[in-house]
C-alpha cells in the first residue's frame, strides 16, 4: 500500500510523523528554574532533538510565561506536543502561533498535518495550500503531503503534479519517487511507473544473502528496514510459471513489495498487497529461458519486520 505518512517541520529539518518517538507523558515537576524565555527555549530545543518531547514541553511551558508571545516557544511546544500524539493540544498552539505570525509555512504544513490525520481533508488542503503559497524552504514537504493527500481523495492527476514539484525541489527524496509511482500504477502509465519504482530501488540499500532454489522453495526468513531489499537469481525456462510469495510474520506487519526482472534486466511486473492483507503475491509465465530476478523489498504500509519468502518454478501444462 502507499505510505500517506504526514511530514513535519522542526528546526529546519523534516521528519516523517510515523517515525517521531511516542514517548508517554510523565508526571513531574516543570523545571522553571531559568531567568529568560530564550534560555528555555534553546534548552527545550535541546531536550527535542534528543528526543525528549516531556521535558522539552516543560521548557516551551516556562518560555511562554514569561514571554506569552513567544512563537519560538510556541512552534516547539506544538511540535512536541505533536510527536507525542497530543493533537488537540498541538493544534492550539499551532493556532495560537498563526494569530501572531500568519507566514509561518511550517506551522501551516504541521497543522494541515493534524487535520489530516484526523479526515479533516478540507483543513488540510487549505493549510497545505497555505504553506506552498508562502516563502518556504521547506516547500517540498508542502507539495509532498498535499500529494498524499490527493491520492488518498483520489485525485491522482493531482497527487502526480504534487510529488513531481516536490521532485523538483528536492530530486533526493526517495519515499516520493514510490509515492508517484504508486499514483503512476493506479493511472495505467506503466512506463512511467516502472521509472518511478526504479529510480527509488536506486536510491535502496541492497542486503545480500546466499540462498539455492531448494532453500527459496521451501521458504527463507528475512528480516526488513527502511531502505532494504533482497535480490534472487531464478532460472526458469520458456513456459513454466514462477510463483514468488512473502508472508509477514511480525506484528506489527511489514507489508512486502515484490518486483520481477527478466533476463536481460528489465522491470517487467510487480505486485503490492492481496486481496485480504499486505502480504504480496506475484505470479508470471516466463516468455523466454534464463535467468529471472525475484527482488523483495517494502512498500508503505511497514517497512520494519520479518516474513517468509517462497519462490517456485513449475511447469503450467
Amino acid at each position: 500500500m502507499l505510505r500517506t505518512m504526514a511530514r513535519v517541520v522542526v528546526l529546519g529539518m523534516v521528519i516523517g510523523a510515523a517515525l517521531l518517538a511516542a514517548l508517554p507523558v510523565g508526571a513531574q515537576a516543570i523545571r522553571c528554574d531559568l531567568t529568560s524565555a530564550a534560555d528555555f527555549v534553546a534548552r527545550g530545543q535541546s531536550s527535542q532533538n534528543t528526543g525528549d518531547y516531556t521535558s522539552a514541553i516543560d521548557d516551551f511551558t516556562c518560555a511562554l510565561e514569561l514571554d506569552v508571545e513567544n512563537t519560538d516557544a510556541l512552534f516547539g511546544r506544538a511540535y512536541s506536543l505533536q510527536a507525542l500524539g497530543e493533537n488537540d493540544r498541538a493544534e492550539r498552539d499551532y493556532t495560537a502561533l498563526l494569530e501572531l505570525d500568519p507566514n509561518n509555512p511550517h506551522a501551516y504544513n504541521n497543522r494541515g498535518n493534524i487535520y489530516y490525520n484526523r479526515g479533516e481533508f478540507n483543513k488540510a488542503r487549505a493549510d497545505y495550500d497555505r504553506a506552498i503559497a508562502l516563502d518556504n524552504p521547506n516547500k517540498d514537504t508542502a507539495y509532498a503531503n498535499r500529494g498524499h493527500l490527493l491520492y488518498h481523495t483520489g485525485d491522482l492527476v493531482g497527487a502526480i503534479k504534487d510529488f513531481t514539484h516536490a521532485l523538483e525541489l528536492n530530486p533526493d527524496d526517495r519515499e516520493i519517487y514510490f509515492s508517484r509511482g504508486y499514483a503512476y500504477d493506479d493511472l495505467g502509465e506503466t512506463e512511467k511507473a516502472t521509472q518511478d519504482y526504479l529510480d527509488w530501488l536506486s536510491r535502496g540499500s541492497e542486503v545480500y544473502i546466499r540462498s539455492t532454489p531448494n532453500r527459496l522453495q521451501s521458504g527463507i526468513e528475512l528480516d526488513l528496514q527502511e531502505g532494504w531489499y533482497y535480490r534472487f537469481p531464478v532460472t526458469v525456462g520458456r513456459g513454466q510459471m514462477i510463483r514468488a510469495q512473502a508472508i509477514n510474520l511480525t506484528d506489527p506487519v511489514v507489508d512486502t513489495f515484490l518486483f520481477l526482472f527478466d533476463p536481460k534486466g528489465k522491470l517487467i511486473l510487480w505486485a503490492d498487497d492481496t486481496e485480504d492483507s499486505l502480504d504480496s503475491l506475484l505470479t508470471y509465465t516466463a516468455t523466454s529461458d534464463g535467468e529471472y530476478t525475484i527482488l523483495v523489498t517494502h512498500a508503505g504500509g511497514g517497512s520494519y519486520g520479518r516474513f517468509e519468502l517462497t519462490v517456485k518454478v513449475s511447469n503450467t501444462l
